[in-house]
């Protein structure tokens, strides 16, 4: 079983030691892109998202926060660089209004997405233009009442494993399905008029009320997700 672990903050862990910290940590590029930001609430979770990535990082690997490099892979999914690239440390960050998270794993790829859940939408009208005919039939099956966590319940999925996958939203969300057959989530590959199931492992949560998250981890049969809340501390 393979070991991920999922550190998740919430807004109020953006302490003002914390943000500082973070800001000091920032590449010329990264500060260049958290003074564009308008709105006080995205520099604030900018700064949490990549103090996050490099503060966690920084325990893996044992390189100063500062001083990790990052490179875009073929399409765009983050990933380390210069002489750590080859430590086999993998991560990925997805944040909300008012969460962030990040799945950090060694030797395998993952993808993670956190959702807010208490926004206005019509799941139908969504899954027509973004879900395989097998997802859009199930979510027309589920009672009125749970057809919106439901929703989530998919999309997440779906974001976290084409995010696994190394191509984000680049890969057509209607090509493969998420399904609860089984009673746990599985991904559905199509092709050719065959379905079969995917090689990736799914884990998802409620990391807190009124948020939905999913994990998937590529090509593995089985995952331990171990969760932290929180910021880790700032070195010294």
């Amino acid at each position: 079983m393979h070991r991920i672990d999922l550190w998740i903050c919430a807004d109020a862990d953006a302490t003002p030691q914390r943000l500082a910290a973070s800001r000091d940590w920032l590449a010329p590029d990264e500060h260049a892109r958290w003074r564009r930001f308008l709105r006080e609430d995205d520099r604030r979770r900018f700064l949490l998202a990549r103090g996050l990535v490099r503060g966690v990082l920084a325990r893996c690997t044992g390189v100063a926060p500062a001083a990790l490099e990052f490179e875009a892979q073929v399409h765009g999914k983050p990933a380390l660089a210069g002489a750590l690239r080859a430590s086999g440390w993998e991560f990925n960050l997805s944040h909300t209004r008012g969460m962030v998270a990040l799945a950090v794993s060694r030797g395998v790829e993952v993808g993670v997405d956190v959702e807010a859940i208490d926004r206005r939408l019509d799941p139908l009208r969504l899954a027509a233009r973004n879900f395989s005919p097998h997802e859009r039939a199930a979510l027309e099956a589920t009672a009125d009442a749970a057809r919106p966590a439901r929703f989530f319940d998919l999309w997440t999925l779906k974001e976290a494993y084409v995010k696994a996958l190394g191509c984000g939203l680049q890969h057509d969300l209607r090509a493969f399905s998420v399904s609860f057959d089984a009673g746990a989530p599985a991904i559905l590959e199509h092709a050719d008029g065959v379905e079969r199931a995917s090689a990736c492992s799914c884990w998802l949560d409620e990391p807190a009320p009124g948020f939905r998250l999913a994990l998937v981890a590529r090509d593995v049969p089985a995952i331990d997700v171990h969760v932290v809340r929180g910021f880790p501390p700032v070195p010294a």
